[in-house]
């Protein structure tokens, strides 16, 4: 690939870089709904799973964090649950995304991880994957007793001024709309909604159905 006037990519990690195929988000959903369950005195856990859902799209803009907000319950407990989750189960070596990745950076472009997982979480993810995290330029991930790194505009404004670039220069690539996709929008940022989910698709420059699609995006964007 050609050298590029795209300076910096960020990726979202969960069903971004990581297919929703593999079965981990189907634990992740389970979980989430166990507590919901508990919390509202719910007998049966797929009634759970959907309440958690409609609640989660009606009043969480689509975010699990804060539908545990929304829930009484603290943050912590989620992310201690899924880092408790043998992900090696669900997730296995990959080097098509080590390829990917690396046909990114030989471009000239920066690549970014930006997730509301857990360091621990995702540390654990990419070693499953057999992908190192140093492939990318810098990782944001949450880290405990702080915010996350999303739904936050912070992430896209500090690689901005650390690159010297404008938000034309940047790239989001994800998959939720108001956590990925429309801080960045907000700021001028292109963004890429990989399988969106459904929402307002105003803040979704371009869709792509798989990684590689991005290839075609950049020729675009070159134009």
């Amino acid at each position: 690939m050609a050298k590029t006037k795209i300076k910096a990519i960020f990726f979202d990690q969960d069903e971004t870089l990581i297919h929703p195929s593999t079965g981990l988000y189907e634990e992740y959903i389970l979980e989430r709904a166990k507590d919901f369950a508990k919390t509202y005195e719910i007998k049966d856990v797929e009634e759970a799973k959907r309440l958690a859902y409609k609640m989660k799209i009606e009043e969480c803009e689509h975010s699990s964090i804060i539908l545990y907000d929304k829930m009484g319950i603290h943050r912590s407990v989620w992310y201690d649950k899924i880092n408790n989750i043998d992900v090696s189960k669900y997730v296995r070596s990959n080097p098509k995304i080590l390829k990917f990745l690396k046909s990114l950076t030989k471009s000239g472009i920066k690549v970014y991880l930006l997730t509301n997982s857990p360091t621990l979480q995702t540390k654990k993810i990419f070693k499953a994957l057999g992908l190192p995290l140093n492939i990318f330029d810098e990782v944001f991930t949450w880290i405990r007793n702080q915010e996350p790194p999303k739904p936050s505009k912070e992430p896209f404004i500090k690689i901005g001024k650390k690159l010297k670039i404008d938000a034309k220069s940047m790239v989001m690539v994800g998959n939720e709309i108001f956590v990925d996709l429309k801080p960045a929008h907000d700021l001028g940022v292109t963004t890429i909604g990989i399988n969106p989910e459904n929402g307002p698709q105003e803040f979704i420059d371009f869709k792509i159905s798989k990684l590689e699609e991005i290839y075609d995006i950049i020729n675009i964007l070159e134009q």
